[in-house]
Order: structure tokens, then C-alpha cells, then sequence
């Protein structure tokens, strides 16, 4: 879910980890600390919905593999604008030579040409004139980019070539590593490619490109010992092993400096796997389609560095169908993609238009007040949905990627929705969920009022994140397995009736986290909360029932220096770590406190605690 999925789940991660005890750990908290803010991501959703949003995708194609890297290269850059080409042989059997070829022109700011290996491809000649070349890299050498090539580069066209050809493929990746290391780049991080396939390090080579990676090769049990030599000349803190075992085998990872390896079943996988790596510094503005299959991969080599120059990533599709692996990649973990998003390499034989369709398609109800989905058996949607219109009532309907309701008063009944469910209403809008089933609830706002009402649903987790002070209602019917509060808001539930069968209402609850302190209002009766299920890492906690206690909290503070402060009826209160506490207000109450003495000594208590045990901090 572009850069919302990638920093937002990382307060999902956050969170997590402060379950598990992981707060304890300087690097993870000061991680956790970066969290991106909710007004950061309702942005991210700007211009992604509504009647005009999915505007048309983009099509880099020519009559062949020449010309196509001439249309690409044309998209990227502009009359006299790069003083740098790479300039590889075009024939599948030789692409191998290049497939290393993305990361140094990225360095140089250089597209990607092909020509045959006899002549200079006439097409290339007259791109190469347009873009005001000066420095060919040539990744061959002599025995398949012949010497009349040369010759014509350099006598005709005035050129200087710094052929990058060794004595094998494994020799010309390091010579293009090398030439990346003599135009500046410290290399910290190698990625190693199998030297017998071309997709694995295709998949890699817009991402290496962009972050300054360079590409090696190795056989399958084994790595040669001449890359192995230029290994031994680098300080390399980081490997990636692209593909299966199969193409690299565990020998080969074994070898390499703190190898993680990216692979899987098939190249398909195996380039989501490569993609997901590295969400973090993609960007989603463009995404790259390109073939996935032998006889026209060629397009993903040369839009390899147009690629990089947006920070964009390379998807490899089939076109006799999309790959579950991939199409989960861009429908989910890429949401929100629209049509005019993508970028198809290679024409419609190679990346079928209807593909390129499906991937950029989001299901929208924009009508206010329209009833939408079925009246009967469940409307699957193969697609990410969007709620725009208001008071929009949406019906049976199951999606296995993701949601988003814009739109204020939204009711979403009998609704299934795989991954996350964004709810963003406004800041006095509101949203009613009825028996829906989602992996996670996000909030970005609502009213104080009766902002969100969740009913009969089940949801993995809950994440209030909201511009807004929000008020959050849960019935005991509902079954949500964690909530967690990062801004200011009201937990409201239903009293318990008793039911063994009613399900956990809010579940095990968590408030604040990394930068975020919220005040927290809890509204209604929790005194099934029993053992302490409502974990307080900062913030404020609010207990409006004055007629009975919330059974049981414990403070799990990331810092000594942040502030929990309590009011109103507690049970039991566990503080696990220093922290600067607080009970406040003199009807307050806390029937059990246990503390460590340092923060006993410093503890603000205008409320009556009953019993106290001190404890001393480990």
C-alpha cells in the first residue's frame, strides 16, 4: 500500500514488538519513532479516488527489441541530456553481459541501448546523436560486439568506448562493478545473480540501480574465485541472494558476507520477493511492467535505469496470466495502483493490455447514497475497493486485498476484506461496521462522536491513527485480537451481558507508542478486561465510569523519560519499568499498585491507592 503500507505497518511492527518485549531495545525504539504521522498518510491517498483518478496507463513499444530501448530512452531522457550510454548486445544468448549493466548507468545518469553484434543498429546510431553522447559503455566484448562496431562508435560518431567485456560473464560484472567503484560508489552491498538465467537479476537490477548496488554473478554450488577476489577488495556489510536454491545454491549463500536470500518457487516470486524487500525506497508513482518470459525479457534490461531514475520497481508478468505472487505485489502491498500508474514495456503480445488493466483497476462506489454489492450470496471482487460516495451502504461483498472508505456515514455490512480496511471519513464523519471480517482496521479519522461503530465483526487488528479525537465504539460481539491507540480518542463498549459466547469486544489493548502519547478515553464497562490486557506504553488513560474499575493495566514504557498518567478507577496496575506516573484526579483510585521505587519516589498521586509494592527495576 505504497508508502502508507510501508510506514504505517511499520507501527504495526512497533507495536508488535512492544507486546513481545522488544521495547527494551534501543535500535527497535528508536525505529519506532519514525512512525509516519496520519495526516502524512491520508496524503498519500490524495488523487487516488473519485470519478477522474484512474486515468490511462503508458506503453514503451517499438517494431522490435532496438527500437523499444529507443522509445524507453526516449520516455527518460531528453535532447543532449546524458553524456553516458551503455550500449549491449541485443541477441537473448549475449544478454548475460548486460544483465549487470542497470546500476552503472543509473551512476551515470545513462540509458540503456541494444545493437546487434555485426553493426551498429541504426536506430541506436541516430539515439545516440539525439542524446549527445560522449562515453560508450560497451558490455561485451570483441567476440560478440564486433571491432567494425567499435570502430564505428569511435571514428564515425567520435566517441570514447570503455568496453566493460571480459574474458567471461563473470569477469564483466566485475568490470562494471569496478567502473561504478572508479565513478565514486562505495560498495557496501553486492547482490548475486545465477550467471545462467536472466530474470533473477533483472528483478534486482532497477532496485540495485537506485540504491547503488551492483550486480554479481556466480555459478550454481559455487562462486568463482575471480568474483570471489574482487569480494575480498570491498567492505561488504550486505548480500542478496536472488533466486531459489536451485539457481544459487546454500554453498554460495554460505560464502557471501550476511547474506539474505530473495527467492522463490518460480522468477515470478522470486521478483515480488526482491520488490517486497525493498518497499521502503520504492516508489509507486511509476511501476514497470515488463516480460517475464526468455524471449522478450530484453525490455526489463533496458527500462532497468529509466526505472531507477523514479525509484520505481520492475515487475515481470506473464502474458498468459498473472502470477498469484505478482498480482497479490501490486493489488496489495502497492495499493492504491491506478492505470495511469503503470508503465508497460514491449507491446501487446509481450505485456498484454488487458493485464496491464486488471492491475491498475480499483472498484469504486462513488454514488451517494446507493446501496451497492449483493442482496444474496457474497459478490467476490477480484480487485482493492474504494467506499467515495456518502452515506454509502455497501453489501456482501468480499475482497481479498484492500479497502478504503472516504466517503462520510458509510455503512459496510456482511463485508470481508483480506488485508486492511482504511477507514478516513473526515474529521466529523462517520463509518458503521457490521459482521466484517478484516486483517486490519485502520483509522485515520472520524467524529468524537460516534465516529466509528463496529458490530458482530472480526478483525485481526485495530489501529487508531486518526487526525481526530475519535471515538471508537466495539460491541462484546466483536472479536478484534489487538487495538492499538497512537492519537487522541474514546474506546466505547457495550456492557458485557454475560454471554459466554460474546467474543473479546477491543481485545488486548495498547496506547501510545514510539513518538505518539495519546490521551485515551474508555467509555462503558471493561470489567471483563481482565489480567492486564490494556498495556500502557505513554499517554494518558481515562477510566469515565464511576461506578466501576478497569481490572487491570500494565505500563510497558519504551523510555524512563515517558509520562503514563492515569485517571479514574483502576484494579491492579503493574509498572514493569521507571517511567514518570501519574494518578490523577482525587476520585481516582488504584486498588493495587505495583511500581519500582525510583518511580515511587517521583509518582504524582492525587487519587487514593489502596496497596503499593515496590519493586526495584532490573
Amino acid at each position: 500500500m505504497q508508502k502508507f503500507s510501508n510506514k504505517l505497518f511499520a507501527s504495526v511492527l512497533a507495536t508488535l514488538l512492544l507486546l513481545t518485549g522488544a521495547w527494551s531495545n534501543p535500535a527497535l525504539a528508536s525505529e519506532s519513532q519514525e512512525l509516519i504521522t496520519p495526516s502524512d498518510i491520508i496524503k498519500e491517498f490524495e488523487g487516488k479516488f473519485g470519478p477522474d483518478s484512474d486515468g490511462v496507463s503508458t506503453r514503451l513499444a517499438g517494431s522490435d527489441r532496438f527500437q523499444t530501448a529507443v522509445k524507453i530512452s526516449q520516455q527518460g531522457w531528453e535532447n543532449d541530456s546524458s553524456e553516458f550510454a551503455v550500449l549491449s548486445a541485443g541477441m537473448n544468448e549475449n544478454l548475460v553481459d548486460a544483465l549487470t549493466s542497470a546500476p552503472l548507468a543509473f551512476l551515470q545518469k545513462a540509458p540503456i541501448l541494444l545493437t546487434e553484434g555485426d553493426s551498429l543498429n541504426p536506430q541506436t546510431e541516430l539515439e545516440l546523436e539525439r542524446l549527445g553522447v560522449k562515453t560508450v559503455y560497451v558490455t561485451s566484448g570483441l567476440g560478440i560486439i564486433k571491432q567494425n562496431v567499435i570502430n564505428k562508435l569511435e571514428d564515425e560518431l567520435g566517441l570514447t568506448v570503455i568496453n566493460l567485456g571480459g574474458k567471461d560473464r563473470f569477469e564483466t560484472a566485475i568490470n562494471t562493478a569496478k567502473e561504478m567503484g572508479i565513478n565514486g560508489l562505495s560498495v557496501t552491498e553486492v547482490a548475486i545473480s545465477t550467471a545462467y538465467s536472466n530474470a533473477d537479476a533483472l528483478s534486482m537490477a532497477s532496485i540495485a540501480a537506485a540504491n547503488g548496488i551492483p550486480i554479481l554473478l556466480s555459478d550454481v554450488n559455487s562462486i568463482p574465485a575471480t568474483v570471489s577476489d574482487f569480494l575480498k577488495t570491498v567492505e561488504v556489510q550486505q548480500s542478496y541472494v536472488l533466486g531459489g536454491e536451485g539457481v544459487l545454491s546454500q554453498s554460495v549463500e554460505n560464502a557471501l558476507p550476511n547474506p539474505i536470500r530473495l527467492g522463490g518457487a518460480n522468477r515470478y516470486e522470486t521478483n515480488s520477493q526482491i520488490i517486497n524487500a525493498f518497499i521502503e525506497t520504492i516508489k509507486n508513482d511509476k511501476v514497470y511492467l515488463a516480460s517475464g518470459n526468455n524471449a522478450n525479457i530484453v525490455d526489463a534490461l533496458c527500462g532497468a535505469s529509466l526505472a531507477a531514475k523514479t525509484s520505481s520497481a520492475m515487475v515481470l508478468v506473464d502474458k498468459q496470466g498473472l502470477d498469484k505472487a505478482t498480482e497479490y505485489l501490486v493489488k496489495d502491498r502497492m495499493f492504491p495502483i491506478r492505470k495511469k500508474n503503470l508503465v508497460a514495456l514491449g507491446g501487446e503480445t509481450v505485456v498484454p493490455q488487458a493485464l496491464v488493466d486488471d492491475l491498475g483497476t480499483v472498484v469504486q462506489y462513488l454514488k451517494d447514497g446507493a446501496t451497492e454489492g449483493s442482496t444474496n450470496a457474497p459478490l467476490y471482487v477480484d480487485h482493492s475497493i474504494a467506499v467515495v460516495g456518502n452515506s454509502v451502504t455497501l453489501n456482501n461483498v468480499n475482497t481479498p486485498y484492500d479497502a478504503y472508505v472516504s466517503g462520510n456515514n458509510a455503512t459496510l455490512q456482511n463485508v470481508t476484506v483480506g488485508e486492511a480496511l482504511i477507514l478516513n471519513p473526515g474529521v466529523d464523519g462517520k463509518v458503521s461496521l457490521e459482521n466484517v471480517t478484516a486483517g486490519i482496521v485502520f483509522i485515520l479519522s472520524g467524529s468524537s462522536q460516534d465516529g466509528v461503530t463496529i458490530k458482530d465483526s472480526n478483525i485481526g487488528m485495530l489501529m487508531v491513527h486518526s487526525i481526530s479525537d475519535v471515538n471508537v465504539n466495539v460491541n462484546f460481539d466483536s472479536n478484534v485480537a489487538l487495538t492499538s491507540v497512537l492519537s487522541n480518542a474514546t474506546l466505547e463498549t457495550h456492557q458485557y451481558s454475560g454471554d459466554p459466547d460474546a467474543g473479546a469486544g477491543f481485545g488486548f489493548i495498547v496506547v501510545g507508542g514510539g513518538q505518539y502519547a495519546p490521551e485515551v478515553k474508555f467509555k462503558g464497562d471493561f470489567t471483563k478486561y481482565q489480567n492486564p490486557v490494556i498495556s500502557v506504553v505513554a499517554g494518558t488513560v481515562i477510566n469515565t465510569n464511576v461506578t466501576s474499575n478497569i481490572p487491570s493495566v500494565a505500563v510497558v514504557p519504551e523510555f524512563e523519560d515517558s509520562n503514563v498518567k492515569l485517571q479514574g478507577l483502576f484494579g491492579q496496575v503493574i509498572v514493569n519499568k521507571p517511567v514518570n506516573f501519574a494518578l490523577l484526579g482525587v476520585n481516582s483510585s488504584i486498588s493495587h499498585l505495583t511500581i519500582p521505587s525510583v518511580s515511587a519516589a517521583t509518582a504524582q498521586l492525587e487519587g487514593q491507592v489502596e496497596t503499593t509494592v515496590y519493586t526495584d527495576p532490573e
